[in-house]
């Protein structure tokens, strides 16, 4: 095996984790941001609901 190879492989496994990471960091974004979405909206239908009564 050759030193180049090596490295070569190295840095793909590390970029590989790297974009993994950034990846699940995203999506725990969205998700709160999804759950905060749907929340606000509950509440605007409660408030709705409450000034129509």
């Amino acid at each position: 095996m050759s030193t180049g190879w090596m490295i070569g492989f190295g840095v793909l496994w590390v970029t590989v984790i790297a974009i993994l990471i950034v990846l699940f960091q995203v999506l725990k974004v969205v998700g709160t941001f999804i759950n905060k979405m749907e929340a606000a909206e509950e509440y605007s239908r409660r408030s709705d609901k409450n000034m129509n009564s």
